[in-house]
């Protein structure tokens, strides 16, 4: 009798520690995926702030009159719609992301002018992207 009872102690605490193992496997599993998370999600928003800062870089240089942008003829000569903007002195800040910044829109109003932009930026080493488009009105 007491081989029997031997039997079933042993067979119940390899299922304790079958199951003890499994919720520790299970509680690493979640904070690797957590954490794997939580460093895409810097990336983004790495990402997001770089488009965030170069807008409120093109207003100033719209506001300015500075801005130049890169192209044709008429690029050049005045940033017109479908246009690249320059944006060579700011890429040597950020040389593990692709920044490419275009006026979608231009539109002449009799008191100013009207711009429609989008700033797109990618990390070279990701998949990580973002945009972000914003009109700027800028008076004559």
């Amino acid at each position: 009798m007491i081989k029997k009872e031997d039997g079933i102690v042993l067979i119940i605490t390899l299922i304790i520690t079958l199951v003890s193992l499994s919720l520790v496997g299970a509680i690493f599993y979640l904070i690797l995926t957590t954490t794997n998370f939580s460093s895409k999600s810097k990336t983004y928003i790495q990402t997001l702030e770089i488009s965030k800062t170069v807008s409120k870089l093109i207003m100033k240089r719209l506001k300015n009159g500075t801005l130049k942008c890169i192209g044709n003829t008429a690029c050049i000569s005045s940033c017109e719609e479908n246009c690249l903007i320059d944006l060579s002195d700011i890429a040597s800040s950020f040389p593990d992301y692709d920044i490419i910044a275009e006026v979608k829109v231009k539109e002449p109003l009799e008191t100013s002018d009207l711009y429609g932009i989008v700033v797109s930026t990618k990390r070279k080493k990701s998949s990580e992207k973002s945009t972000v488009s914003f009109l700027f009105k800028k008076v004559k």
